[in-house]
């Protein structure tokens, strides 16, 4: 599963709600996406992240879970994977840390 986020890529970077990600040396200026596995986006307490977001949905997967969360700024729901004893509740206000070495980016339509 990926989140896919559209973005606009300018000089090397990709503008998101989330931040800015580095762009492939050779990606053209425009609309691009950029791609984040759950696992690098970590929950932690509201404003100390690079976003906030209200919970949607948890799903416990057994080693982790899987939270679903309207993130400001975004479009569609966000996935993120968090240990057994992160658990916020649906309704619940949190923070959102991207790792960012671990997004990938995209011009649009190219993959």
């Amino acid at each position: 599963d990926l989140n896919e986020i559209e973005a606009v890529a300018r000089d090397g970077r990709a503008e998101t709600p989330l931040g800015a990600f580095a762009a492939p040396a050779d990606a053209p200026n425009g609309p691009c996406t950029v791609c984040l596995r759950p696992s690098a986006l970590q929950i932690v307490p509201p404003g100390k992240g690079d976003a906030v977001g209200v919970v949607i949905r948890r799903r416990f997967l057994g080693d982790s879970n899987l939270i679903v969360a309207q993130v400001d700024g975004l479009g569609a729901p966000l996935m993120l994977k968090a240990s057994p004893g992160v658990a916020p509740m649906p309704s619940e206000t949190i923070g959102v840390h991207v790792t960012h070495g671990q997004a990938l980016v995209f011009a649009s339509g190219s993959y």
